[in-house]
């Protein structure tokens, strides 16, 4: 399985010191709606750079007792999703963004494979997270900062 990133934040005191006056609850959806604001950021990247199969016999073809339909090209592309990890899993608010539970083989293309069957390795992933990362921050700060803002209206804090 590819290896998680975890990003730290720093030089956001003022939203730090806003986040720490809300209760626990509060705190939490507003960090999960920012990450989630900066996920759509590296899920659309990862959709844009993951390798789609062009053709072949298995392209038309429905693969007999396949639970989950046609597998037609594009459909790790479309299994690119992003859910966030439950807190009793996670203690921190955490969102993973990859392939789906039906497009698993999608982690394969990121770490590659030897052998009879091989597959070369196509750092979809890696790469949205490389070229994303200032763009990501952005969207979590912005996407951080109106979540605050509704949180406090909708309770009346501050």
């Amino acid at each position: 399985m590819p290896a998680l990133a975890t990003v730290k934040l720093s030089g956001l005191e003022a939203l730090d010191r806003q986040l720490k006056t809300l209760p626990g609850k509060v705190q939490r959806r507003a960090m999960i709606a920012g990450l989630r604001a900066g996920a759509v950021v590296y899920k659309k990247e990862a959709k844009r750079n993951v390798p789609v199969r062009r053709g072949g016999v298995g392209s038309s073809a429905k693969f007999i007792g396949d639970k989950h339909g046609l597998r037609q090209p594009g459909f790790l592309k479309r299994g690119i999703i992003s859910r966030t990890i439950s807190a009793k899993k996670s203690p921190r608010p955490t969102i993973h963004v990859g392939p789906r539970r039906a497009a698993f083989y999608g982690q394969f293309f990121e770490v590659g494979r030897r052998g009879p069957r091989r597959m070369p390795r196509r750092h979809y992933l890696r790469e949205s997270f490389r070229t994303q990362s200032s763009r990501a921050l952005t969207a979590v700060r912005e996407g951080l900062w109106k979540a605050l803002r509704k949180e406090v209206a909708k309770h009346g804090l501050n």
